[in-house]
């Protein structure tokens, strides 16, 4: 019965089929199974329903199929299930799905069942990061990332103004509020984690699909973009800081506030435009992040490794050359530089692993965030003080 155009399946559709063990309804295009449809196949075995267009299975579905061992239901549109879906298989030996939320619902008298599903990244049953270590890593670095940067702009505003130059002023303070939002970012994927702690699974597709995540993805990629513009724009201003010291080529003060604006202006465009193009964007992951680690090419994954991959690989590979420049510059007119940030990010066409992913996400992207202070508040506090 497989490859037909079976659209809707009901009860008596099988009520001649009695003795029934196997029965394979793949590739058709059902969209609604009623309730009681399988309720006189007591027999059955095995049931094929993949590559159809369900989109709900009903919780009393399969109550009466205390024989069943093999359920097949991949490649539907099924991404959550009422918590009772799966009472009453107590034979059940193999379940294949679409999304690993669904193998959280079985129940414990069901956890010796082999449950397949696509990749989960770095989430678990239980977890929306179920690496141990990155639940507090995380927080610290949200901390981190937060704080530090709210303390820096603080300290800019109230002491540093009159320290340094006007632009580096201006470029400090924009670089502080775009790692502030990395650090909310964190907050947010960090409360989540804990709230959801021991649930996670069952929570998956709507939190996922929430709001919320959106919000989170949208500022984890404006605070991304917009401190790696404003690093390489720090970089040029010091190139032509040291390079034409005394001439007046360095960034002036409505110069500095319009490439400020329009840095931001960018970065938010870019966080936003994908939600015109694409359907979920943010939520292909729970860590509403759509970066392009998985040999799985998700929907938007061009766009995700335009951005994160060519454009950034731009801008790092232009401060890490503006970073040779300064030194280069700076001892040929025999100053002393005591302070360079290079910041790299390479790709290749393997796999990552769920843990390589988890760490980049929880530790490597926001570690930015969490060291710019210092790199770039603390070292001009203590090039003052060894200048005076």
């Amino acid at each position: 019965m497989s490859f037909n155009k079976f659209t809707k399946l009901q009860q008596k559709d099988f009520e001649h089929f009695l003795m029934l063990i196997s029965l394979n309804l793949s590739g058709n295009q059902i969209q609604d199974i009623d309730e009681n449809t399988f309720s006189d196949l007591s027999k059955l075995v095995s049931i094929d329903l993949s590559g159809n267009d369900i989109s709900v299975i009903q919780s009393g579905l399969f109550r009466s199929l205390r024989q069943l061992q093999f359920l097949y239901i991949q490649r539907n549109n099924i991404f959550q299930v009422s918590s009772d879906v799966f009472h009453g298989l107590v034979n059940m030996k193999y379940l294949q799905v679409e999304s690993f939320s669904i193998c959280c619902v079985k129940p414990q008298s069901l956890y010796n069942v082999k449950c397949v599903a696509p990749s989960i990244d770095i989430s678990s049953c239980d977890h929306l990061i179920a690496v141990p270590i990155l639940n507090v890593t995380m927080w610290y670095m949200a901390l981190f990332a937060f704080f530090g940067n709210v303390i820096v702009i603080i300290y800019t505003v109230s002491s540093l103004k009159k320290k340094v130059s006007i632009t580096y002023f201006i470029l400090t303070l924009n670089l502080s509020f775009a790692d502030l939002l990395m650090g909310v970012y964190l907050f947010i994927i960090a409360i989540v984690n804990l709230r959801y702690t021991g649930t996670y699974g069952l929570m998956d597709y709507a939190w996922r699909h929430s709001w919320l995540c959106t919000l989170a993805g949208i500022l984890a990629t404006v605070s991304s973009e917009t401190s790696a513009f404003t690093v390489f724009l720090i970089t040029v201003d010091r190139f032509l800081a040291i390079k034409y010291s005394i001439s007046k080529t360095c960034l002036t003060k409505r110069g500095a506030i319009g490439l400020c604006a329009f840095i931001w202006l960018t970065s938010w465009l870019l966080a936003t435009l994908p939600l015109l193009l694409y359907e979920n964007f943010y939520s292909k992951s729970g860590i509403c992040i759509s970066l392009p680690l998985s040999v799985f090419r998700k929907t938007g994954w061009r766009y995700s490794m335009m951005i994160f991959v060519g454009l950034n690989a731009l801008l790092f590979t232009g401060i890490l050359i503006g970073q040779i420049a300064i030194f280069v510059e700076a001892l040929r007119v025999g100053k002393d530089v005591r302070s360079a940030k290079v910041r790299m990010l390479t790709f290749s066409g393997e796999e990552v692993t769920s843990d390589v992913y988890a760490w980049i996400i929880v530790l490597v992207l926001p570690v930015n965030s969490a060291l710019n202070p210092i790199l770039y508040t603390m070292t001009a506090v203590i090039r003052q003080k060894v200048r005076y």
